[in-house]
């Protein structure tokens, strides 16, 4: 589905307008049920211990201990989230259970956080050590526990590194004093035996300083602020938790509008008519009491003198109106223009040539009798006797009607047979003539008739046509070759009309001023008789 969007402020207004109370609705809903949960669930606390991680012995030790080899400072995060470190700060912390499944809940209460301000080669890195609990003060003594258990890790590395190196002494003194007593077995030389003496003499001497070294084993780190017990707590935040539901209770809202919106094909307003036909809007009418079928004056006076300045030099001007599919108010405009044409004091006839569903005899309260020839009958007969109903508009005026009386199972065929010639013997007697067609998706009738006008008015009901369907009709039309004048927008809210610039007329519309329209009524026609003159 591809869809063309045009939207404009006022656009944007209308559709927030649109779904506030829904969003007021939905946001009030979520926002008390969030803080209805929140206070209800147990409060957490989060306590932080700060360690410093120095690259400088001498800031590491402050006395000059030993230090094992450096480390970079974001291995100190995996150490801590390690099995080793966390079975070390639970059994402190006085944790009965220690199984693999209480690891790994232990782990996600914990935070480690590394900030640094320069390169480690230079400068010192802070490790933030962070621990969530439902008690302040186990926070805070797990939080230290966690702290104590790194540094102590890290001095281990120190240590072990020094235990390693004994131990390889050790075993170096011992294979010397092998091979010395084999020198002095074998009478070795005094040299010889004075060499192995003094490389004795020197790893003794290191073993000595080793061994004094154990107890000087230091850290790289160093806990620079112990963790304390929180004053507030980190969960639940109830405000926090209100406001952020109100806001996607608000998101989710227009959301749902929105998604609704893309989804539904159907013509927005009378822009986004123009837009997709590609065509003018000449006119915009609001949706008609269902009673009557007389759109506003002022309206329709617009749409006339729209079509009299397309169509200035055809002589005479044969308008088809016609739309994609039924109830979309074709009728309305072709009977409320022809009176328009006819108030004007231009000679016109009305031919409802929608032979499927035929609805101006029954409008005019033209009875079918023998004086007046319904349709079907001039298409069979161009040329024949034929009479057309007289319409009395005004008191002054006459408007001339073709009808037609019952469906017609034939109607394309009846069309292309006759209408040409009759169409002939119409423009020899009147300067317009409106023709309400057939919608143009349903059959094909309108195609037929469509290419002999002077041009053809689409009619589309703003509120529930498609957009695809009116963008179908278009193309069929142009691709026949029709001359196509404008659109004319039926059932407009007064909401989508303004701002768009075709409106109603001047003036408010009032459905009473509509309902008291006088339908007029067909007399009796004798010859085939010029209106308005």
């Amino acid at each position: 589905m591809q869809q063309e969007l045009n939207t404009s402020f006022s656009d944007v207004l209308r559709f927030l307008r649109r779904g506030l109370l829904l969003a007021l609705l939905v946001s009030l809903v979520a926002g008390a049920a969030a803080f209805i949960v929140s206070t209800r669930l147990p409060a957490s606390y989060r306590a932080e211990a700060v360690i410093v991680a120095s690259r400088s012995p001498e800031v590491a030790t402050g006395n000059g201990g030993y230090l094992a080899s450096p480390l970079d400072v974001q291995v100190y995060r995996t150490v801590a989230e390690g099995e080793q470190v966390i079975l070390s700060a639970m059994q402190s912390a006085g944790f009965e259970e220690t199984s693999q499944r209480d690891i790994e809940k232990f782990r996600e209460k914990m935070g480690i956080t590394i900030s640094s301000t320069g390169s480690w080669n230079e400068l010192s890195s802070l490790i933030k050590v962070a621990y969530t609990s439902p008690s302040r003060e186990q926070a805070a003594q797990v939080a230290n526990e966690l702290a104590s258990a790194l540094v102590v890790w890290d001095k281990n590395r120190a240590r072990e590194d020094l235990t390693d190196a004994v131990a390889s002494l050790e075993q170096q003194v011992k294979n010397l004093r092998q091979q010395l007593a084999a020198l002095q077995a074998q009478n070795a030389s005094q040299v010889q035996i004075d060499n192995v003496i003094a490389d004795i003499t020197d790893r003794n001497d290191r073993l000595t300083n080793l061994n004094a070294l154990l107890d000087t084993a230091s850290s790289y780190l160093k806990v620079v602020r112990p963790a304390v017990p929180p004053l507030d707590q980190v969960a639940p935040r109830p405000v926090f938790n209100t406001a952020l539901a109100i806001l996607l209770g608000i998101v989710f809202s227009y959301g749902i509008l929105l998604l609704r919106s893309a989804l539904d094909t159907r013509l927005r307003d009378v822009d986004d008519l123009a837009h997709v036909s590609g065509l003018p809007v000449l006119a915009s009418f609001p949706k008609l009491p269902s009673d009557t079928r007389r759109l506003p004056n002022e309206a329709i006076s617009y749409l006339r003198t729209n079509l009299l300045f397309s169509m200035a030099e055809a002589q005479p001007k044969v308008i088809l109106v016609t739309s994609s599919s039924a109830s979309e108010g074709k009728s309305s405009v072709s009977l409320s223009l022809a009176e328009s044409f006819v108030r004007n004091n231009y000679r016109t006839l009305l031919v409802d040539a929608d032979l499927r569903k035929p609805v101006i005899a029954s409008e005019y309260r033209i009875s079918q009798d023998r004086k007046v020839t319904p349709l079907e009958r001039w298409l069979r007969n161009p040329y024949g006797p034929n009479q057309p109903a007289i319409i009395p508009i005004g008191g002054r005026y006459t408007l001339n009607v073709i009808p037609s009386f019952e469906p017609t199972a034939q109607a394309a065929e009846l069309l292309s047979a006759g209408f040409r010639e009759s169409l002939d013997s119409w423009r020899k007697e009147y300067d317009v003539i409106i023709i309400d067609s057939a919608p143009v998706l349903a059959v094909a009738d309108t195609l037929t008739i469509a290419p002999l006008c002077t041009g053809t008015l689409v009619v589309a009901n703003q509120q529930k046509t498609d957009r695809r369907q009116v963008r179908s009709m278009v193309e069929l039309l142009k691709r026949i070759g029709v001359r196509m004048m404008g659109v004319v927008a039926t059932h407009v809210s007064r909401e989508a009309s303004q701002g768009t610039g075709y409106g109603y007329g001047y003036g408010n519309i009032d459905e009473t001023e509509l309902k008291k329209t006088v339908i007029p009524e067909a007399v009796t026609a004798t010859k085939l008789t010029n209106s308005g003159r």
